[in-house]
């Protein structure tokens, strides 16, 4: 297995907990699938290489965050979790996903389909979202309610601790990306 994420350069994904015993490791990666953006071609390659480890891979767009498409799109998370069994979710951008993931499987009002969920730290959490006020709070709880962050550079990893302080209980694992040109698989 470390084989295959050398290719990625993450050493430790193999470390992420991992709910057992499941016959299929079904794991939902939810991001911004907008083409060229950087997000879209992070969750492309980590989606092939976590195929070729065996995980059945599904991949969700995020919606857009008008208020109507925001709540339905917390209650279509939880049910397409629901629906395909997912055992585990990765979020690509702590604003973006984060809130989202958190909001669909931690309700005070409801019981919930609870997907344990990582976050991977995108620049513009760690530069831009947690320095605003009004988004601060939510990226926090969404932090806090994770496994833990994935930082794929060690600038991004010292932004978000600075931000959320050296103490806090939110796990923080560097894991680089390749410097390698990745193309993905046509599928």
């Amino acid at each position: 297995m470390k084989e295959l994420l050398k290719q990625f350069r993450l050493v430790s994904w193999h470390q992420l907990s991992y709910p057992k015993p499941f016959e299929e490791k079904r794991l939902l990666l939810h991001s911004l699938m907008k083409r060229g953006t950087g997000n879209y071609t992070s969750c492309l390659r980590l989606r092939d290489i976590l195929v070729e480890m065996g995980y059945k891979v599904y991949l969700r767009n995020i919606q857009e965050h008008s208020s109507q498409i925001k709540i339905n799109e917390v209650g279509d998370i939880e049910e397409f979790c629901r629906q395909f069994v997912i055992n585990l979710a990765i979020g690509i951008n702590i604003y973006r996903s984060g809130i989202q993931l958190k909001d669909s499987f931690y309700h005070k009002e409801r019981i919930c389909y609870q997907t344990p969920y990582y976050l991977i730290i995108a620049g513009t959490d760690a530069n831009i979202y947690l320095k605003m006020a009004d988004l601060r709070e939510p990226m926090l709880e969404a932090m806090r309610l994770s496994q833990g962050l994935i930082a794929l550079n060690e600038s991004l990893a010292q932004e978000v601790r600075q931000e959320i302080g050296e103490n806090s209980s939110t796990s923080i694992e560097l894991i680089p990306q390749s410097d390698n040109e990745y193309q993905p698989n046509a599928t």
